[in-house]
């Protein structure tokens, strides 16, 4: 961390920083303050885990915050996300997308760290500005997006790992690979001083570049009513739990149903606009996910091996099998 910045961040809760690993499995590493995070986050790195920290916030007030305010207006967040219309600023809290916060939020990636393939929880918009290094997002239709990220919290749910972590990881990738074979994916590089909007409910999946990546973010969500809520019967509305209640027995109140999205075609990340106006969204998918699918044999034969060089050159997925 710069020197001046240490005393504008703060762990999301009092006490440790994590560091999010995929090596054998999915682990969380903790740290003791933000010059150890830094350095045993990269050592971690450097011994094959891919990392990520998620969990450094910038506290309120100071400079940074100010910086992280002006980054949002010079974005426009404030035309995708109205307060007129019901958004606000951080998670709502009693929601899996975390205990109420009203803080940005500071990631740090060392190269090839993995944020895999997700829907953000509830209905939410995420700022992000790349301070330093390289970020590299991957589009992800929504409906796989979504179930790829159900699987990953029930097994995160259930204690599973090890061994069916590392056949979920192949299962992501065999499934990102057919995405590609169908036009279905977008990928896009974000640098020093470039902002990207993920939209609401888009499927992304996000990979640190070489050297690194220093990243300011923050999210804006959308506050459930009558009209935006599950459009379920009451009876059988699905309820979920919180992180704060993961550890409650089962039976037991689970919170808030989830908000639904008014939109159901998938939104995919674009490039916020840059201050001389510059805007853009990333390249359009040559079908979308409502079009007609060819069959899987017929997707299989129409993969070539310069198709699926290109997803694993950007270092998401492996090669698939032959």
């Amino acid at each position: 961390a710069a020197p001046g910045m240490r005393g504008e961040l703060e762990p999301t809760n009092p006490g440790t920083y994590h560091v999010n690993t995929i090596g054998g499995g999915f682990g969380v590493a903790r740290f003791e303050g933000i010059d150890a995070l830094a350095s045993e986050g990269k050592r971690l790195a450097e011994s094959g885990a891919r990392c990520v920290a998620l969990d450094t916030r910038v506290r309120v007030g100071g400079a940074l915050d100010a910086y992280c305010e002006d980054l949002a207006k010079a974005a426009r967040v404030e035309t995708l996300c109205p307060a007129a219309e019901g958004w606000r600023f951080g998670p709502l809290g009693e929601t899996l997308a975390g205990d109420e916060d009203r803080r940005h939020y500071l990631i740090a990636g060392w190269p090839g760290g993995l944020t895999p393939t997700h829907c953000d929880f509830g209905v939410q918009a995420v700022l992000y500005h790349t301070l330093a290094g390289k970020n590299r997002v991957l589009g992800v239709p929504r409906g796989v997006a979504a179930a790829l990220h159900a699987m990953r919290e029930a097994l995160v749910a259930t204690g599973l790992g090890g061994e069916t972590d590392a056949r979920l990881l192949e299962f992501e990738a065999n499934a990102l690979h057919e995405c590609l074979a169908r036009g279905l994916l977008q990928y896009d590089e974000f640098g020093p001083g470039e902002t990207m909007v993920i939209l609401p409910r888009g499927g992304h999946a996000v990979l640190t570049g070489d050297p690194h990546k220093v990243v300011l973010a923050g999210e804006w969500h959308l506050t459930p009513d009558g009209v935006r809520a599950v459009s379920l019967p009451q009876s059988v509305q699905r309820r979920v739990r919180t992180r704060r209640d993961a550890r409650r027995p089962r039976g037991t109140e689970l919170g808030e149903p989830f908000a639904a999205a008014g939109n159901p075609r998938p939104h995919l990340p674009v490039r916020a606009p840059r201050s001389e106006g510059r805007r853009g969204p990333l390249g359009p998918a040559a079908h979308d996910e409502d079009s007609a699918r060819p069959s899987r044999r017929e997707t299989r034969e129409k993969v070539n091996r310069p198709r699926a060089n290109a997803l694993q050159s950007t270092g998401f997925a492996p090669r698939p099998p032959p």
